[in-house]
Formats: structure tokens, C-alpha cells, sequence
């Protein structure tokens, strides 16, 4: 310990890996002596604290064998203020913990293989932080989000994480420039995964995901140019993918069992494009279609209670789409005639001649 008291105070040494309980007797007490470059190792056991890095940079804590974290009163297991480039792998966070991770300010971080349940707590929470990597994390029946970003995150790379039974938003994405691929979300209070925070969200990748159960709207799109892409959205409770902003992109998404819709697109949204998607046994529609200057191209809709495509914009092209065993119409226009153009479409039940 002397060894490494001694380096870590001289700077810009060797980095130094330090040993808990070995070295220190607890987390904090790690991190405060050490240096930008350490690793800090911390063996299996139950550490009762609330760990805080702040104006702290370049480290890296590991947790050997999933150690507990278990603050005694409210407080996030880990709470990382105005730093940069901290790495925390491996961890169980329990106790009064809430959130489970909480950045705010600065950037440059890696959570991993971070584990919690059974909480009255968010699960990661990020303010006024970005350039920050969110993967392999598995929250469990957690009362709040799983992951929450507010409007001022950006450039965050939320992979690979597991969240069932949280009971907000499973991911809420606030900000911009994000990348959320291939996550499982199970079971969420709220909707499956959100951009809809401050309304001027922009740039978010939500790729190869899997949503099932979501209490509210499986996928919910605001803001603008946001793309959708591969993901499977399963028995929303409400929508299954409601979209609220112009300039939107949704390929290969599977869509079923919805309670309601499964895409609706709201009036005034513009230049949205709707390729390749699978909808099948909405409750609602299987796409309302309120939008202008968009795109509809090679989707299949069957077996939705109500229409198949129900359309209500202008200026909408539909090419190369199918619908079948809808409940009223597969496709119903309730546009003014001649508003949209239809090319190549296969429906057999609709209101208008096409």
C-alpha cells in the first residue's frame, strides 16, 4: 500500500492497481488516492458506501466476482461528477441506491457488466454528459427507468443491456446523437425505449432491439431524423411505434401484437420513410399514416382489428406495399382524392379505386 501511496502522489508515474480490501479498506478511499491511469480491483464482498468520483479522470474500476455496492441511505451507488474516462465493470449495486450510476458533467465513460434489482431507483442516470458507452448491464424490477439520459446527454452507445420490470421507460433517451443496439427491454411501466424528453431530440440510432411487453408505446419517436432499423417490437400495451417527428427512417422492424396501432405517425410530421417493415395483429391500425411528403415501400400489415394502412396525410407515396385479413379496410384513405399516389400496392379491401 505504501508503494502505491507513494506513486500515485508523485503523478504522472507508473499507473498503479490498487487492491480492495487488500490495499484499502474500502472503494473511496481507493479512489481518492489514486492517479490518473490506476485500476482499482475490488474483491467479492458487500461494501456498504456510496462511491463518488469527482474532477477525477483516467480510471478504472473493476469489480472481481460482482461486489456489492450498497449505500445505507439514498444515494447513487456510484455518482461521477465533472470527470472524464472512468471505466466501472462489473459490479452489483444494491441497498438505498438510487440511481445505480449517476454522471453528470464530462464524458468519456464506460459502465459494463453492471448488475441491480429489486430497487426503488433508475438504473443509469445521465446530466450534461456524453461520448459515453452503456453495455452488458442487467437491471431487474427496478421502480424507476433503466436507463435515463436527459436533453443536454449526447453520443452515448447503450449495447447489449438487459431491462425487465423497471417501472418507467425501459431506455429514455434525451439528447442527441445516440447509438441503442441491440438492447432487451421486458416488461417495462412505461414505453420500451423513448427519444421523447425536451421534444428537439435528434440523431438517434435505434438498431437491432428487442421490445416486449412495454405497459405504454413500445418505441416512441420525437424530435427528428431518427432512424429504426431491426428491431422487434412485441404486445405493446398501447402503440407499437409512435412516431412524432420529421425526417424518420424505419426499415425491417417486426411489429406485433400491439394493443393499439402498430406505427402511427402524427399530423405535421414530414419526409418519413417506411421500408420493409412486418405488421401484424394490431390492436388499432396496422399503420396511421397522418403525415406529408412521406414514403411507404415494400411493407406487409395483416390481421389488424381495424385498418391495415389508415391514411390521412398528402403528398404520401405508397409503392410495393401489402395488406391482408384487416378487421375493416386494407387500406382506408380518408384524404381528399388524388392527394397520395399509389404504385403497385396489394390490398384487397379498400374505400377508394387504386
Amino acid at each position: 500500500m505504501l508503494l502505491a501511496l507513494l506513486v500515485s502522489s508523485l503523478g504522472g508515474g507508473v499507473p498503479v492497481k490498487h487492491h480492495v480490501p487488500g490495499d484499502f479498506p474500502t472503494i473511496q478511499a481507493a479512489i481518492d488516492a489514486s492517479a490518473p491511469g490506476d485500476t482499482i480491483l475490488v474483491k467479492k464482498g458487500v461494501y456498504a458506501e456510496a462511491v463518488v468520483l469527482s474532477a477525477r479522470s483516467n480510471l478504472t474500476i473493476v469489480g472481481l466476482g460482482h461486489p456489492v455496492v450498497a449505500p445505507a441511505s439514498a444515494a447513487p451507488g456510484f455518482r461521477v461528477v465533472d470527470s472524464s474516462d472512468i471505466v466501472i465493470r462489473g459490479f452489483d449495486v444494491g441497498g438505498a441506491a438510487n440511481p445505480i450510476v449517476a454522471f453528470e458533467n464530462g464524458g468519456d465513460h464506460r459502465v459494463s457488466k453492471c448488475r441491480a434489482s429489486d430497487l426503488a431507483a433508475d438504473g443509469i442516470r445521465g446530466t450534461n454528459c456524453g461520448n459515453t458507452q452503456l453495455d452488458g448491464n442487467r437491471f431487474t424490477n427496478l421502480a424507476g427507468h433503466g436507463i435515463a439520459l436527459d436533453s443536454t446527454c449526447h453520443d452515448f452507445r447503450i449495447e447489449k443491456n438487459v431491462i425487465v420490470k423497471c417501472g418507467g421507460t425501459g431506455i429514455r433517451a434525451g439528447g442527441n446523437n445516440h447509438r441503442i443496439e441491440k438492447n432487451q427491454v421486458g416488461n417495462a411501466g412505461a414505453d420500451g425505449i423513448s427519444t421523447d424528453v425536451s421534444g428537439f431530440e435528434h440523431d438517434a440510432s435505434i438498431l437491432k432491439n428487442k421490445v416486449v411487453q412495454a405497459h405504454g408505446v413500445g418505441v416512441v419517436i420525437a424530435g427528428n431524423d431518427h432512424e429504426l432499423v431491426g428491431n422487434q417490437i412485441v404486445d405493446s400495451g398501447g402503440v407499437g411505434v409512435l412516431v412524432n417527428g420529421p425526417f424518420f427512417v424505419a426499415e425491417l422492424n417486426r411489429v406485433t401484437g400491439s394493443g393499439d396501432d402498430g406505427f402511427r405517425i402524427v399530423a405535421g410530421v414530414n419526409d418519413a420513410v417506411l421500408e420493409k417493415n412486418v405488421v401484424s395483429a394490431s390492436g388499432g391500425d396496422g399503420v396511421d399514416a397522418n403525415c406529408i411528403h412521406s414514403t411507404f415501400e415494400k411493407n406487409r400489415v395483416n390481421g389488424s382489428a381495424s385498418d391495415g394502412f389508415r391514411v390521412l396525410g398528402v403528398d404520401d407515396v405508397f409503392d410495393t406495399n401489402s395488406a391482408s385479413k384487416n378487421g375493416t379496410f386494407d387500406l382506408e384513405e380518408l384524404s381528399a382524392p388524388g392527394s397520395n399516389v399509389y404504385d403497385a400496392n396489394k390490398f384487397k379491401k379498400t374505400n377508394i379505386p387504386i
